[in-house]
């Protein structure tokens, strides 16, 4: 069992803590999806012109485009945290 402060187990605000960021990643993963899908929803012929343009892309340009990206979703979920 784990050591007892201010009455409260040690384990459990692990655990809760654990449950709250799974909950985030969650709803993060929900949000990247409803966002994902809505290009190809609203507007399909502009995505589409879009994603031909990507396959003309070097690996090394969307290596970079994808570390930006990276980079800030960390940025934003750290701000919001």
């Amino acid at each position: 069992m784990g050591r007892r402060i201010n009455g409260t187990s040690e384990g459990r605000g692990r655990a809760d803590f654990l449950d709250a960021m799974s909950d985030l990643l969650w709803a993060a993963f929900g949000a990247a999806l409803i966002l994902e899908g809505a290009l190809p929803l609203l507007v399909p012929a502009a995505w589409r012109r879009v994603m031909a343009q990507l396959l003309s892309l070097k690996d090394g340009q969307i290596r970079f485009y994808g570390l930006v990206s990276a980079a800030l979703g960390l940025l934003l979920l750290w701000l919001a945290t």
